[in-house]
């Protein structure tokens, strides 16, 4: 963990509004929700409004750090405003504050919270920096202050007791997925069927992500052996295409775990009865919850081979149960504000919605010709988007 990959890009106002203070940091918490980067928005607020009250953060200098331990987040994330005319922030040297810094982390880990806060206020005590902040023109310029300026003290050790997912597939909405769950303060690993589309985010250690959600998603681990990434996973998210189900099985059922949560992203040709009765045939025995989408949350694509431009999240999906492997619901963290699943079995209703995979082969050639046109990577039940309204 970096401190530079804290900053996510939609999140940086360079022409702030010459608010109260309240309405500085309800604009800046507004961008992050903007980003997909927070769990309960108004909970973020109370907690951060609550901590200024007990005394400004602002640091002198024209700079301030309001922040707070909250459970309005998932992950520490850091916002920044830039205001020409100052904000009142009770500052002690009596000075308007011109650079807010909003940083939020959840209250599980106040030490790290606290170290990032100290060296976030270190960064700011440098003339150079804060120079540098006001002649910026655009966030990426930020972003660069940042990192060349926060030197030696920019990495952090991994906090301890992340949950842990694994994302099987090498497309674009399975790099979606793992991009979007790592942002949300999760050990994400990142696993194909053919890792040589993933070996640039691996040599990155991540990618950057642009749109409905932002910022560096960072990976545990790309590519490399099945077992190592599977081992200690509390959740499976299964999003490679439809066509690669049918080998899954062989190839999880020797390393699966008891209480593992399995999601099929979409489920396809009966779904994950099909998948808990190929298990069952292979002889697996330990008891995980397994369950299925009806679609893929995301639309989105690779304009690059380390960047991911996510155009919209579908943040409520059906998803039926497979009864055979009861463990459960998946996993709380994916179950909150920032979920892309709703809670609720409708397994006869996904499973018989996602037998249309035996129709896929009329469109599926169709895709490529209809995104080449129109410039998108993302499938919906078997079609792209395009394909659906030509």
């Amino acid at each position: 963990m970096r401190l530079s990959h804290l900053f996510p890009l939609d999140s940086m106002i360079l022409s702030m509004p010459p608010h109260s203070w309240k309405g500085a940091i309800k604009e800046l918490l507004q961008r992050l929700a903007r980003a997909g980067r927070l769990a309960d928005v108004e909970e973020a607020r109370r907690d951060v409004e609550s901590r200024e009250v007990l005394g400004s953060t602002a640091l002198g200098r024209g700079v301030a750090v309001p922040h707070a331990a909250t459970a309005g987040v998932n992950q520490p994330l850091i916002a920044y405003g830039r205001c020409k005319k100052g904000i009142n922030f009770h500052a002690a040297d009596q000075h308007p504050v011109h650079h807010v810094f909003l940083l939020l982390g959840p209250p599980a880990r106040q030490s790290l919270h606290l170290r990032i806060l100290a060296r976030l206020t270190r960064l700011l005590a440098q003339a150079a920096f804060r120079d540098a902040l006001e002649q910026a023109s655009t966030p990426e310029e930020v972003l660069g202050a940042v990192q060349q300026y926060v030197g030696d003290f920019d990495e952090f050790e991994e906090p301890a007791g992340l949950p842990k997912v694994l994302v099987v597939g090498q497309n674009a909405y399975a790099i979606a997925m793992a991009a979007q769950i790592a942002l949300l303060g999760s050990r994400v690993s990142l696993w194909g069927l053919d890792n040589r589309p993933l070996e640039t985010i691996r040599m990155m250690r991540g990618i950057t992500v642009e749109g409905a959600i932002s910022g560096f998603a960072q990976f545990a681990q790309v590519g490399g052996a099945l077992g190592e990434a599977i081992a200690g996973a509390d959740l499976v998210m299964l999003a490679p295409p439809a066509t690669d189900h049918a080998r899954l099985p062989e190839l999880l059922a020797p390393q699966l775990r008891e209480g593992q949560a399995i999601v099929l992203h979409p489920g396809r040709v009966g779904g994950c009865l099909a998948f808990a009765a190929r298990l069952s045939a292979l002889g697996y025995a330990p008891p995980v919850y397994l369950a299925e989408a009806q679609t893929i949350p995301y639309e989105c694509e690779l304009p690059g081979p380390a960047v991911l431009r996510v155009h919209r999240v579908h943040h409520a999906i059906p998803r039926g149960d497979a009864a055979r492997f009861p463990a459960g619901p998946p996993c709380r963290y994916f179950v909150g504000g920032a979920a892309v699943l709703t809670v609720g079995s409708k397994r006869l209703a996904v499973g018989l919605g996602n037998a249309a995979t035996f129709f896929e082969p009329a469109v599926m050639p169709l895709n490529p010709w209809v995104e080449r046109r129109r410039a998108r990577s993302f499938r919906r039940d078997g079609a792209s988007p395009q394909t659906d309204e030509s």
